[in-house]
């Protein structure tokens, strides 16, 4: 049976905590150097943050807290 969508799910005009999480797919690093490979990936980190700071003003959302993990691929 499939889940309900997110619009039936939560309330806007309620102030909402979420615990939203994403993975790489196919073992891809996405952060840190590449074990395999040995290429470094650091700099993409502050790509990310950077993408997350502007989403976040443009969808007027404040994001609490996050953590970019570099040893997960």
């Amino acid at each position: 049976m499939p889940d309900k969508a997110r619009c039936e799910k939560m309330d806007p005009t309620q102030i909402q905590t979420h615990h939203v999480w994403s993975r790489c797919v196919q073992s891809v690093w996405l952060f840190g150097v590449d074990r395999r490979t040995g290429i470094d990936y650091s700099h993409r980190r502050h790509w990310v943050e950077s993408l997350m700071e502007y989403l976040a003003s443009v969808f007027a959302v404040d994001i609490g807290s996050y953590h970019l993990l570099a040893n997960h691929s």
